[in-house]
């Protein structure tokens, strides 16, 4: 207990605010992002510990919850071990979220629209109910997932800028699933901007199937890092990193800009 006790002390001492809190809020706590929820036996990449005030530690565990059964959702890479813990995640979801839960179960027309749009056909004998593919349609999701990816972005930013992003900053983003199509997912025209990445590990075992992600730094017109990250090939994100929403010249949506605080009032 005594060494833990120290070792939080010495974290929050080399890491006194808050990194999601734009640098003006004190830490009290240490935060794992990704949530150990996202990983395989709940087995973390070593280091992806940051500095958190209780609110924003707290406040987004059941959207946490979601993200994490979204991440375990692929039809291509079946992982028999990882069967008991998706179903506890869907169990959360069920529980805490009934709304999104029950919306995720799509219908006859979902299915063959989305058939229709990815070129695919059904195999001889199965029917749409057959098709491992959930409905994101719900708005609440993509409210909640955008509470997850401003968690990754200021943390990633922080943990390779060395630097929180100020109160002023910005985080331009997108999510995607697997089930886009390739066009829908800007990976080319990112490429050239992030050229760094790390490796992720748990006791030298390789973490990059379940969570994987390039980076880079520009300091153009206020921008100050770009990320492109994958989850278990289910789910992605894209996020540009501004130091000042000036600096912002393009017309962006609202509901594909983050900023810090925005997501834990």
């Amino acid at each position: 207990m005594g060494n833990k006790r120290e070792r939080m002390r010495r974290f929050l001492e080399t890491n006194p605010n808050c990194c999601y809190c734009g640098g003006k809020t004190a830490a009290t706590t240490e935060d794992h992002w990704p949530s150990r929820s996202v990983f395989d036996e709940r087995k973390w990449p070593e280091g992806y510990v940051f500095p958190a005030c209780l609110l924003c530690n707290q406040s987004t565990a059941d959207d946490e919850a979601l993200f994490a059964l979204l991440c375990r959702f692929n039809p291509v890479e079946y992982k028999p071990d990882a069967g008991e813990q998706t179903r506890k995640l869907m169990l959360a979801v069920a529980e805490r979220l009934p709304e999104i839960y029950q919306s995720f179960f799509p219908t006859a027309n979902n299915v063959k629209g989305w058939l229709r749009k990815t070129g695919k056909t059904l195999p001889p004998g199965q029917t749409t109910k057959d098709v491992p593919i959930l409905s994101l349609e719900h708005p609440e999701i993509n409210v909640r997932i955008k509470k997850c990816a401003a968690k990754l972005f200021l943390s990633l930013h922080y943990m390779h800028m060395g630097r929180i992003l100020p109160s002023e900053g910005a985080v331009i983003f997108r999510w995607f699933s697997n089930a886009n199509t390739p066009d829908e997912i800007p990976a080319d025209l990112l490429a050239p901007f992030v050229t760094e990445m790390p490796k992720l590990t748990w006791q030298k075992k390789s973490l990059n199937d379940q969570f994987m992600y390039r980076y880079g730094a520009e300091k153009t017109e206020g921008l100050v890092s770009v990320f492109f990250v994958t989850f278990h090939a289910s789910v992605g994100m894209i996020g540009v990193i501004f130091n000042n929403l000036a600096n912002l010249t393009a017309d962006i949506p609202p509901e594909q800009i983050l900023r810090p605080l925005a997501y834990n009032v």
